[in-house]
């Protein structure tokens, strides 16, 4: 993991490295990642792997982390780059999580259900998790400046929750749909809470 005191080189290895894995990750799964394995394919020794991550937790804990600032900085594209009607703007926050998924599948499930490969991150990789709910919470927030903070971080974590809930459902061969109609799914989901979120009294700011 990247460190104050990291020379340019380091870094660069560093970067190499991980490219190496998050290739492996994405052919083969976590299950493919050994050290030796990420050593092979950046051309190095596994010496450098457990000089710049300490073995394989750290290289996870690394591609959890960079998994989490690729949605994170996704989901802020959206913020800043539309204007629409606020529920609108949500929708395409949570196409763009969809998107993510789709691209990734295996980097999604590290970082979402990597339980069974026992995967715990570390703070510093949890850190990385909170701030891309942070981005999420101000799209909720640009959608609805009138609502708290507060309000918006607990309608965007129970649109998150709905939104993975489907995912998973359709990750474990419970939901088969074509992808057409698996965007369309989730949209009504997330639609059909968004309206009653946004005019449901109890669920108004107090």
């Amino acid at each position: 993991m990247k460190r104050q005191t990291d020379s340019p080189r380091a870094l660069r290895k560093q970067a190499q490295l991980i490219a190496a894995a998050a290739e492996i990750l994405d052919e083969e799964g976590i299950a493919g990642l050994s050290v030796r394995a990420i050593a092979d394919r950046a051309k190095t020794s596994t010496i450098g792997v457990y000089s710049h991550f300490g073995g394989k937790k750290g290289v996870l804990n690394a591609l959890y982390i960079s998994g989490f600032e690729q949605l994170g900085a996704s989901v802020e594209d959206v913020r800043r780059e539309n204007t629409g009607a606020s529920h609108e703007r949500i929708l395409l926050a949570i196409d763009a999580y969809l998107e993510f998924e789709a691209r990734k599948p295996r980097l999604y499930a590290l970082m979402f259900d990597a339980q069974g490969d026992r995967f715990q991150p570390d703070p510093e990789a949890t850190r990385a998790a909170r701030a891309a709910f942070v981005k999420l919470v101000a799209v909720f927030l640009a959608a609805r400046p009138d609502w708290s903070r507060v309000h918006a971080a607990r309608i965007a974590f129970e649109s998150w929750a709905l939104v993975h809930g489907l995912v998973m459902l359709r990750t474990h061969q419970t939901l088969k749909q074509s992808p057409a109609a698996w965007q369309r799914t989730v949209r009504s989901a997330a639609r059909n809470y968004l309206f009653g979120a946004m005019n449901d009294r109890i669920n108004r700011p107090k």
